[in-house]
């Protein structure tokens, strides 16, 4: 078990297979701990994670990453925020900065570049934007578990050069479970780096929540109370872009033995050249393939392209209105509403804002049990100017975190919050 550590500004060549911020390779726990400044690898390296390079039947929880990563490696890299490649549970865990990928085929994504088979995430955020990549997603590049993504989210923009989504780049599983998730940034697919070895690996494909969903024989995948709010767009070579979903891949087509369901869903961004819904199939779509029960999507931006069975276009209008939107299922039990803007999730992913006046509330920035309250005046949190940071917490258990947090010379502390090296201010504790 590794809690509390903070790590800053490392670079790697020719490392070998497994590179983190923190450890290599991870079959125990990771807790707390964090990265932040410049990460930078070159040469070898296949799994390269801002904490772990591969997480292995261990767990990672409320680790936080704010960084420029640039990946350079000769061979196809396998890149995340949080984990190269997951096959654990990661709950509760931050990324913030940037990912830059220029390796041939790479697989990358905000928190984590895969999520094998055992992978389990929960209410993690990415704010990274990401650039590079076969498979790019802004939470996971390539999602092959058979558990469920829950209260996940990415608000960055992501730019793949095959096949790129906002949440998952590329959804291949027998039985997975997508809900409470959400992605904000902008999509883009270059369509310059074809794959080999998977149905999808001559297409290229751009989606606001899933790049591409390949579907092994008899597998059934669940999207439930999920959105997208970015634009998804390609270059003139991409065929399949979706304004939810780019290209859906369906063995057995039409026999009853694999499907996705889709409900109380939505995607408000515009959608260039595509459908606001689906992009592509590889075959006609009936309710064995594609179950819909509620997507809507902003007909004020977008005109499908061709009809799908429970897909609805809304005006704007229509689509930011309560009273229209809680008929068709989404109540405020489970969704919020604000003038002007679609129903967003009550509770999705880590540091979810609230409207205290004056305030940018940030939680689960490092551990489970710390609420950070910052308040800038000037130049804020970007570009200087004064800056308080209130460090609350009333749990004796993460008394140890609280303590190391609170002892951070006030430099650390705001680099670590993302603020800007010309940033000033000071720390008040209240316990």
């Amino acid at each position: 078990r590794i809690t509390n550590c903070f790590v800053r500004d490392v670079t790697f060549k020719d490392q070998g297979a497994y590179i983190g911020g923190l450890v290599g390779k991870n079959k125990g726990a990771l807790e707390r701990d964090a990265f932040y400044g410049t990460y930078s690898i070159s040469g070898t390296g296949t799994s390269i994670g801002g904490i772990a390079g591969l997480s292995d039947a261990g767990s990672i929880s409320n680790c936080y990453v704010n960084a420029n990563m640039d990946v350079n490696t000769t061979t196809g890299a396998t890149v995340g925020g949080i984990a190269g490649v997951l096959d654990g549970h990661l709950q509760g865990c931050t990324t913030k900065g940037r990912i830059i990928c220029n390796s041939q085929g790479a697989v990358v994504g905000g928190i984590a570049g895969s999520a094998d088979t055992s992978a389990l995430l929960t209410n993690s955020n990415s704010a990274m934007n990401i650039t590079g990549g076969r498979y790019t997603g802004g939470v996971v590049g390539k999602y092959k578990s058979n558990n469920s993504l829950t209260a996940c989210s990415s608000t960055g923009n992501v730019t793949g050069n095959g096949i790129a989504g906002g949440l998952i780049g590329q959804l291949s599983s027998n039985q997975a479970l997508i809900e409470k998730s959400y992605a904000t940034g902008d999509i883009y697919s270059s369509g310059t780096q074809a794959g080999t070895g998977d149905a999808d690996g001559t297409i290229f494909a751009a989606g606001g929540l899933i790049g591409s969903v390949v579907m092994p024989p008899y597998s059934k995948i669940g999207i439930n109370h999920c959105y997208t709010m970015g634009n998804v767009s390609a270059n003139t070579n991409v065929h399949a872009i979706g304004g939810f979903i780019g290209y859906i891949y369906s063995n057995n087509p039409g026999s009853g033995k694999n499907g996705i369901l889709v409900s109380t869903s939505y995607a408000s961004g515009k959608v260039s050249s595509g459908n606001a819904f689906l992009g592509k199939a590889m075959t006609s779509l009936n309710s064995a393939i594609l179950d819909i029960n509620g997507f809507y999507f902003d007909s004020s931006k977008n005109t499908p392209s061709f009809s799908i069975n429970g897909v609805t276009g809304l005006s704007t209008s229509e689509l930011t209105k309560q009273s229209t939107m809680e008929r068709n299922g989404f109540y405020s039990s489970a969704w919020v509403y604000q003038s002007g803007k679609p129903p967003q999730l009550t509770s999705s992913g880590s540091g979810t804002p609230t409207t205290t006046p004056g305030y940018k509330v940030t939680t689960n920035t490092d551990t489970s049990n710390l609420i950070f309250y910052v308040k800038t005046s000037g130049g804020g949190g970007g570009g200087g100017g004064s800056v308080v940071v209130t460090i609350l917490t009333n749990s004796t258990s993460d008394q140890q975190s609280y303590k190391s947090l609170t002892q951070m010379t006030t430099e650390t502390l705001f680099k670590m919050l993302g603020f800007s090296d010309s940033a000033t201010g000071y720390i008040t504790v209240v316990s």
